[in-house]
């Protein structure tokens, strides 16, 4: 395994995980902003009202996303075992 070698496949890994975790993140991120913005609004600064909707829109985004995400770690997987170039 030459360098080169080993810095694309950092690069390709560090990118797929990239991409399947983002949009997981993303929903995550915008249900935060979003009830944030709802408990400013009503003065209701529980733990357990922030946390309860997150995990339930990071849970459900994880289910709906899980046969995209599992192809991607699936193609990475067949690229990485067939000592594929990455497309340089």
């Amino acid at each position: 395994m030459t360098a080169d070698y080993a810095v694309d496949l950092v690069r390709h890994a560090v990118l797929t995980a990239v991409l399947v975790a983002a949009p997981v993140l993303a929903a995550v991120f915008a249900a935060s902003v979003l009830i944030a913005l709802v408990q400013t609004m009503t003065n209701l600064h529980d733990p357990t009202v922030s946390l309860t909707p997150r995990l339930f829109v990071g849970g459900l985004c994880v289910v709906c996303l899980l046969a995209w995400m599992l192809e991607r770690l699936t193609d990475f997987t067949t690229e990485l075992y067939r000592g594929s170039t990455w497309g340089l």
